[in-house]
Parts: structure tokens; C-alpha cells; sequence
């Protein structure tokens, strides 16, 4: 079990992954088997049928219901491949999975191809007696040794501790960088009983240097320029503005509310954005693209909803969705030739 020591909210922590926990490793090494020789059971039964009877003929119970859900999970995870063979399949193969296998197997409509299995068929523990190939034994204690032996992340991680009732949560100053949540935090569940974690407070000074330091790391992406150069410079400022909420003000409470918050604000405030489609149907084939506003009056949200809505009646369809990212000062010189849209107040 690693080291924890007791935490204060707010508190400036680093936490790296220790490895599994004990019920994790047992339980990762047990999905990590069945799932395996399920892939490998649906594999032989699909390649070569006639053996797989030879091979499981009067199974026990155990192994009957390991195959069986074997045999499910092939059926729900690919029924047009198992209709196909079902139909070509041998009326003896037919007769074990029904016999032996006690499956019912079905078609959705008479006459038709794809084909389910009715009843529940659940997957339980792999029998130990099952036949498998010695290479398939071979890799299973593998992957088993190399989940006991994870030994976990090498660096720590710094964050703000920031528990949420029974549950102890670390605030990181990783950016998600998904695109409804560029601007947000991630965070780790350092009470999670299949991981196991180190923690250790530190100073305040070593937190703002780390944060610092995250800041700085998006130099080079910004200077290889373009768009993705602007984007890189808008979440830099916006750990920037982090950096110096924290720096002026570090007491606990503080530091919760600032890793909760809106880091958006105050915003660059150049009025030149990049406009960012979201990933939508109606969204497809627009490219993102850069935009200056004047004057300068709102909020990228509202932005990129005045946005949506004219490009919505250009294209006559549904609203489109956008995030707007507005430009810091030092990375304009990437933007050429950018679209413009006037603001005019009546």
C-alpha cells in the first residue's frame, strides 16, 4: 500500500500512481483472462468448428456456461458475422450448441441472417479445467506477472487536494483539452480501491513553480505556428492567469476555488479569435478559422454563439457549435488574413 499522509483541503499535493491495489490487480487480472480466452474460444469455434466440438464435447457445468457466454459475446459483438456462419454451419455443430451448450439460438426475423441467443448469459469465472492451447496458457501467466509487477509512474504529479466527501480528489493543472472543456482542470481520484497512490504535501513555492513550468511547456507547440500555434497561446495565458491568481493569494480556500473556476477570464482581449467546429453532423467539412471582431464587446461564448447563428442561416440547417478561442498578443503574428465580423450596436 503506498504512503498516505492526512491531507488539508486546499492544500498543495504531488501524487503518483503506486501501482494496483491488490483487489485491483486480482480483478484486472481476471478480466484480462476471461476476455482473452473468450477471443480465443469465438475464434475457434468460427475457424474450425468441427475440432471445437471434438475438443468441448460433454463439457461440465462450468465449462458449459463459459462457453455458452463465449458464444453470446461473439453473437453480440459481431451478429452478422456469426448469422453468416451459423447458416453455413453443420446440422452436428448446430446440435451441440444446442445439446451440449444448452444454447437457443434465434433469428430476429424468420428467414432472416443475424441471429441472438435467448436467456442470460453472463460471464462467470474461467474453469480451470477448460482445454486451452499451452501458448494460450503461456500468455495468460504473462499478462498476470506484468499486472503484479506494475509498479506505477515513475513522476509526480502536482495538484491541489480537494476532497468531495468521502471521496479524496486531487486538482491537477492539466488542461483536458477536449472541446467542450479546453479550459478545465483535470483531477484523480486518489481514493480509488483499485489504484493505489503516493502522496506528499509541498510547499506553495514549489507548486507555483511547477505550474510555472506546465505554463512554459506549451512553448514549442505555440512557436511551431498557425492555428494550432494561437490555440496553444490561449490555454498558456490561461495558466498564466492561474499562476498569478495563486501567486497573489494562496491560502486554501483560495486555491480551491480557483482550480474550480471559470480560468478563461480576464481573457486576452485582442478581439481575434480562432473558432473551433464541434464535432456534430452539421459541422462537417468546416474547418476552424480565425476571426476578428470589432469592436470588441463579448465573451468568447457569446462569440461563438453569434458565430453558430450566422453560420447557421448561411448554410441553412441546424446550429452549428463552436468554441472560440480568443488570441493572446504574442501569438497574432500567426493569424493571416483573418474573417471579420463588424459589430453594430443600434
Amino acid at each position: 500500500m503506498a504512503k498516505r499522509e492526512k491531507l488539508v483541503p486546499g492544500q498543495p499535493i504531488k501524487f503518483r500512481y503506486a501501482g494496483q491495489t491488490e483487489s485491483g490487480a486480482n480483478l484486472n487480472k481476471a478480466v484480462s483472462e476471461v476476455m482473452d480466452v473468450i477471443e480465443y474460444i469465438s475464434g475457434f469455434l468460427y475457424a474450425d468448428p468441427q475440432g471445437f466440438v471434438k475438443t468441448y464435447s460433454k463439457p461440465s457445468k462450468q465449462e458449459r456456461d463459459f462457453l455458452g457466454s463465449a458464444v453470446h459475446h461473439w453473437v453480440m459483438n459481431n451478429s452478422r458475422q456469426f448469422g453468416d456462419w451459423y447458416i453455413k454451419s453443420a446440422p452436428k455443430v448446430k446440435t451441440f450448441l444446442k445439446r451440449d451448450l444448452e444454447l437457443d439460438v434465434k433469428p430476429y426475423k424468420k428467414g432472416g441472417s443475424e441471429f441472438y441467443l435467448e436467456g442470460d448469459h453472463s460471464i462467470g469465472k474461467l474453469p480451470a479445467s477448460l482445454s486451452l492451447p499451452v501458448s494460450l496458457r503461456d500468455k495468460l501467466a504473462e499478462d498476470a506477472k506484468a499486472i503484479d509487477g506494475d509498479k506505477g509512474d515513475a513522476d509526480f504529479t502536482y495538484a491541489i487536494y480537494a476532497p468531495q466527501g468521502a471521496c479524496e480528489v486531487a486538482e491537477t493543472f492539466k488542461l483536458i483539452g477536449d472541446f467542450s472543456t479546453w479550459a478545465k482542470f483535470g483531477s484523480r481520484v486518489l481514493s480509488d480501491p483499485m489504484r493505489s497512490y503516493e502522496t506528499a504535501p509541498v510547499s506553495r513555492q514549489k507548486f507555483l513553480g511547477e505550474l510555472l513550468k506546465e505554463g512554459l511547456s506549451y512553448e514549442p507547440r505555440i512557436t511551431q505556428g498557425g492555428l494550432q500555434g494561437a490555440i496553444e497561446a490561449r490555454k498558456q495565458n490561461l495558466m498564466k492567469e492561474v499562476y498569478l491568481k495563486l501567486a497573489k493569494d494562496f491560502s486554501p480556500q483560495n486555491a480551491l476555488k480557483v482550480m474550480n473556476s471559470d480560468n478563461r477570464f480576464p481573457s486576452p482581449g485582442t478581439g481575434v479569435y480562432v473558432l473551433l467546429p464541434g464535432k456534430i453532423i452539421s459541422n462537417q467539412g468546416i474547418e476552424p478559422f480565425a476571426l476578428k471582431v470589432e469592436p470588441r464587446l463579448y465573451t468568447e461564448d457569446k462569440i461563438a454563439e453569434i458565430v453558430g447563428v450566422l453560420t447557421t442561416k448561411e448554410r441553412d440547417m441546424g446550429s452549428l457549435h463552436f468554441q472560440a478561442l480568443e488570441v493572446p498578443q504574442k501569438a497574432l503574428k500567426y493569424i493571416s488574413d483573418p474573417r471579420k465580423l463588424e459589430v453594430r450596436l443600434s
